[in-house]
């Protein structure tokens, strides 16, 4: 493109513009390398941030299905020795109550906003647990009739 001698714009030789443009494509080009170093962090960030988050998410489930499994077993063994008069359902039931408290624990250490929640439920698996041994209790030495 040429310019006019008499227009207001000084003109510029293709000498003095080369090493504008160079210039200007390396400061294009290290801002680019900038960014991409930049966003190459910051992805690396987000994929650690995801994996511990997936990771605790993962423990946090694994322990609520076992907490509910172990409260099926407690009334599956209480509900057994009721049945069969046979008092090895109350060891069987125990361990399980040990266990439920023990994962109800783990679920409020790794979630401390459900903390309040694994207490509580604590609390209703222990009254459960003692109303459901005493009608094991009463049924095995009264009869089906108490």
């Amino acid at each position: 493109m040429f310019i006019r001698k008499d227009s207001c714009m000084p003109s510029i030789s293709p000498r003095r513009l080369r090493p504008l443009l160079i210039g200007f494509n390396l400061i294009v080009t290290t801002l680019l390398l900038a960014l991409a170093v930049i966003t190459l962090f910051s992805l690396n960030h987000i994929i650690a941030s995801d994996e511990a988050e997936h990771q605790l998410t993962q423990t946090l489930s694994g322990n609520m299905a076992d907490a509910r499994f172990h409260v099926v077993q407690i009334q599956q063994f209480l509900t057994d020795a009721s049945a069969t008069g046979d008092r090895d359902g109350f060891k069987d039931a125990a361990e399980h109550y040990a266990a439920l408290q023990q994962n109800l624990q783990q679920i409020a250490t790794i979630a401390p906003d459900l903390a309040q929640d694994s207490h509580k439920v604590g609390e209703l698996s222990q009254q459960f647990y003692q109303v459901g041994k005493t009608m094991a209790e009463t049924y095995i030495s009264q009869g089906r009739e108490a």
